[in-house]
């Protein structure tokens, strides 16, 4: 009995920490997506050719946020893809542990969102498209070394990059196009 009551009392005690993790404040006039945002309810999204509802119901966070340690410093980060609805874009924002405001790291129009998405990147050694014969432009490198964490971009079935912290900055190349 005082066993199953000390799960409970467990279990109640990170049920803030879930909280938490969907009413963490967003950046003014940005807002999460909707499943219809998604392509979940969305009759435009379902015709696109990017649409891939199916995909994003395997995934967690349905691939419009992603987690780790992408800057080295030991504190949990997130990326979230979120809408303005008077701006009628999205954007992905990276928000940093111990930093108060998020980095925008890219943005689309709004009808758009249903064929992007983002997840966690494994740190390593990536091959760019440039290293993969697809065209080098000046300064492009073959590959890049990953100390930390990436946050992927991609669009069902088509381009895809990863957004890298430098030690200053997060800087994007190109995996696929």
């Amino acid at each position: 009995m005082l066993r199953g009551l000390g799960l409970a009392l467990f279990a109640m005690s990170l049920a803030p920490l879930a909280d938490a993790q969907t009413t963490e404040p967003l950046p003014a006039g940005w807002e999460r997506p909707t499943k219809a945002d998604l392509g979940g309810a969305n009759p435009d999204a379902a015709s696109s050719p990017n649409y891939d509802w199916q995909a994003r119901l395997k995934n967690k966070y349905r691939y419009v946020r992603a987690e780790g340690d992408f800057n080295g410093d030991d504190k949990w980060d997130r990326a979230e893809m979120l809408v303005n609805r008077k701006a009628q874009t999205y954007a992905t924002f990276a928000f940093l542990g111990g930093v108060s405001e998020p980095i925008k790291l890219d943005e689309g129009p709004i009808r758009q969102i249903a064929g992007h998405g983002i997840a966690t990147g494994k740190p390593g050694r990536r091959q760019t498209t440039c290293g993969k014969g697809y065209g080098c432009q000046k300064g492009d490198v073959p590959f890049i070394d990953l100390r930390f964490a990436t946050i992927e971009s991609f669009h069902f079935e088509s381009s895809s990059s990863e957004f890298y912290w430098t030690g200053e900055k997060f800087e994007q190349f190109w995996t696929s196009d």
